[in-house]
């Protein structure tokens, strides 16, 4: 069903506007359900987050963005289903990119759980960085490198396992 909403989603005909912005409450709802995170649920659960990525993108103009993106990167990461994770890596690229505030996090403060999410997709191989949204991701993540301060500031809070995969992936690619 969440694959269909977002298909619906990505028509963005004015016709489903309402539908959606009803529905959008649901789905967030279930994402927050304690039995979404099992692993027999994890392909449903990824489907809504990708629907609801699908719906801020493409009808943003029937979703409150300031209700949805303060949970967004909890649902993060996603890999199960490749094809859908890259609607929601390339939407996540779209908010890094725009600096979108409430993504970012006042004084950046969000940007190593942006870090760590990217890598984990990489790592799952739910995003594969020599794709189109993984060279997007890449290049991200050496845009945050080429600002030393926030860059340290920012390896500091990732694991070492982290901080390696960090290291290979921007020397690598």
């Amino acid at each position: 069903a969440a694959y269909g909403v977002g298909v619906m989603a990505q028509s963005a005909q004015p016709d489903y506007g309402a539908y959606l912005a009803e529905i959008l409450p649901r789905m967030m709802e279930s994402l927050q359900h304690p039995d979404a995170a099992l692993v027999e649920n994890r392909s449903a659960t990824e489907n809504i987050v990708s629907a609801i990525v699908k719906m801020c993108k493409f009808c943003s103009f029937n979703i409150n963005l300031d209700t949805v993106l303060p949970f967004f990167l909890s649902w993060l990461p996603v890999w199960e289903d490749t094809e859908e994770a890259v609607y929601t890596y390339e939407y996540l690229c779209d908010l890094v990119q725009q600096n979108n505030p409430i993504i970012l996090g006042q004084n950046n403060a969000n940007l190593p759980r942006i870090i760590g999410i990217m890598i984990e997709a990489f790592s799952r191989e739910a995003v594969e960085s020599d794709s189109d949204t993984g060279k997007r991701m890449v290049h991200i993540l050496k845009q945050i490198q080429a600002s030393d301060n926030i860059f340290q500031a920012c390896i500091t809070q990732l694991s070492e396992e982290q901080q390696s995969a960090l290291q290979v992936l921007l020397t690598t690619s």
